[in-house]
């Protein structure tokens, strides 16, 4: 088989970066095999009609967030993780000795006016002749190696400031010698730089995630203040935090956070609609294809002439607030306590008087008797003139919910899925009470497998 042309706007890191599988393939193409699976997914279920696959709006620089490990490299070339230096040169940080702590740095070179860097995370020892670790690489994952990581200098699918935010925070890691954080050991510092950016607004966001302790605060704040000073020079008016995590999983979620520069968010748009993202929030990654998604879901609210909308993992408010306008009221359950805060903040920015957000578990909500508070004078039985919204997680929809919807039995459900595979499934259970009107797909993960599916489905 003849290998595909190169396509011209191709990065420099596909085919050993994990962030995309297609970049090769001619656009159209992508958009052919994603409706051919989705096809194949509805076929169970006995949906035969054709599916379109929308494209996305932009289909480079279209992510609006982010998130680059830190790794380590071997003199040999080799990473603790067992991979190799690809792309530039790794930035030379701290070297270990045989019991996996650093060694203090010498007075007088590179970031001495820091204390020398005790290492969180447990002792463990290294096998005696095993390469030390010589250098720092930041990047994503090699593609089916979680233990290994790239040394980037560009994400096509991020941001074109992506290649000087990558390499200000190797330069100042190097400059302050500091040593990236082994998930295998537990040991190091350095653990993801995360990036957000407002895709209609050019707002950039910067988070530095550290391990926590380890360090005198006075250290830390040295650390804090160069890595602020780094950033803005290679993003000016960014926002720039620092986050450290304490926890073992190798997740570039901080504990705590605290803001080096700037506000500490940024601000998207969204047709009429101002959204204010935080550090932590769940916002859709393609921002312009997020709009396409959601001026549908509005459509079909409106054509229902539903009168409430209960809006279930709703994140930062996106589909609650995009469809509070055509309704007299929309009710927003998510689990995460910030994500409320911040649905509650954008339905104020936006002047929204009719959107209510509640922190709370899906299923706890639907089955505890939260439904009577919010929507006083409906029971269980069917028929009722609202419309359930959910945008569950890649992990779908909670069985809790299911059965809950099926003793409630809203008039119209709206399920948006990003992993459409669990689909067959849980429309299989719901036929009990449902039948499936529409569906529109959208594709939200250019140059990936992934897609985003909406489905309206109706009382029989």
């Amino acid at each position: 088989m003849t290998a595909p042309a190169p396509i011209a706007e191709m990065c420099s890191h596909f085919g050993e970066c994990g962030g995309c599988a297609h970049q090769d393939w001619a656009y159209p193409r992508q958009l052919e095999e994603k409706a051919r699976t989705l096809a194949g997914y509805l076929e169970a279920i006995g949906w035969t009609a054709p599916v379109r696959v929308r494209p996305s709006p932009d289909i480079w620089h279209y992510r609006n967030k982010v998130e680059f490990s830190f790794g380590r490299v071997r003199p040999d070339g080799g990473s603790p993780e067992g991979g190799t230096l690809h792309g530039v040169s790794g930035i030379p940080c701290q070297r270990q000795g045989t019991k996996g702590a650093p060694e203090a740095r010498d007075a007088g070179g590179p970031g001495s006016a820091s204390p020398a860097l005790h290492v969180p995370g447990p002792q463990v020892p290294v096998p005696v002749g095993a390469p030390q670790p010589a250098g720092l690489v930041l990047g994503f994952k090699k593609r089916k190696r979680w233990d290994y990581t790239l040394n980037m200098r560009e994400c096509r699918i991020f941001s074109p400031r992506a290649g000087a935010l990558l390499e200000a925070a190797r330069t100042w890691a190097g400059r302050e010698s500091l040593p990236a954080y082994d998930s295998k050991t537990h040991s190091g510092f350095l653990r993801h730089l995360v990036l957000r950016e407002g895709k209609n607004t050019g707002q950039m966001m910067v988070i530095l995630v550290a391990a926590a302790g380890g360090l005198s605060p006075e250290a830390v704040e040295g650390l804090q203040k160069s890595f602020a000073e780094a950033a803005l020079e290679a993003c000016p008016g960014a926002t720039v935090l620092w986050g450290e995590n304490a926890k073992l999983a190798d997740t570039a979620v901080s504990d705590t956070l605290k803001t080096l520069s700037g506000p500490g968010y940024i601000e998207e748009r969204m047709g009429d609609l101002v959204f204010r993202i935080s550090p932590h929030s769940f916002f859709q990654t393609n921002s312009r294809g997020a709009q396409e998604l959601y001026a549908v879901l509005r459509g079909w609210v409106e054509d229902s002439a539903a009168r409430r909308v209960l809006d279930l993992y709703c994140g930062g408010g996106g589909i609650s607030l995009t469809l509070a306008r055509s309704v007299e009221k929309v009710v927003g359950v998510e689990i995460h306590p910030d994500a409320v805060a911040d649905a509650r903040r954008n339905a104020l920015l936006n002047g929204i008087a009719n959107a209510e957000f509640y922190p709370e578990k899906a299923e706890a909500f639907l089955n505890f008797g939260s439904m009577a508070r919010f929507f006083p004078g409906e029971s269980a039985g069917g028929g009722q003139d609202w419309t359930a919204v959910f945008d569950p997680p890649r992990s779908g929809l909670h069985p809790g919910v299911l059965k809950a919807l099926l003793a409630i039995r809203p008039r119209f459900l709206i399920y948006v899925s990003c992993n459409p595979k669990l689909l067959p499934a849980d429309l299989k259970a719901l036929s009990q009470c449902y039948k499936m009107d529409k569906i529109e797909a959208f594709d939200l993960f250019p140059h990936t497998d992934h897609f985003e599916a909406a489905l309206q489905l109706s009382l029989l």
